[in-house]
């Protein structure tokens, strides 16, 4: 019938090309090929001695990455590494106030009462340090995160 399929064989005759040598079929190939791994910045390889770390030699960007971990005890020890080092380098509230406002929000609504309780030991440090003119961008914000609570 026109239905069934051609059967392959198992063992196919291998065909010679012209110009190329054939190896015999019992021989193994031992050829492989090397790509590097690339780490563009890790932060045990980064160099911290120009940028300002907390106690745990942790730079702020490394804390706020910190805050949007899984794991609870994680995000609070950030938030108090972040009140460490905001309350003795208090440069960084001016500069980066966005960056850290932005994570700072999301632990707003976060479930876990330790990272809560961080928090709010957190703002009740940092808030005093912070100019009335650079928190009223923020202000709305909170409001609506802390309503949202």
């Amino acid at each position: 019938p026109s239905s069934a399929k051609k059967k392959t064989a198992d063992f196919a005759k291998r065909k010679k090309k012209l110009g190329k040598r054939l190896l015999p079929e019992s021989s193994t190939s031992t050829d492989f090929t090397v790509k590097p791994i690339l780490l563009p910045e890790q932060s045990v390889t980064r160099d911290k001695a120009s940028e300002l770390v907390s106690k745990r030699n942790l730079s702020l960007s490394d804390l706020l990455v910190q805050l949007g971990h899984y794991n609870a005890h994680m995000r609070k020890d950030a938030l108090w590494g972040l009140k460490e080092l905001l309350t003795s380098h208090s440069q960084l509230l001016t500069t980066q106030l966005a960056a850290i406002f932005d994570k700072l929000l999301d632990r707003l609504v976060d479930t876990d009462e330790d990272v809560r309780h961080a928090l709010h030991a957190l703002c009740g440090a940092i808030f005093p340090l912070i100019p009335a003119r650079n928190m009223a961008p923020f202000v709305q914000l909170f409001v609506v995160y802390i309503t949202n609570a």
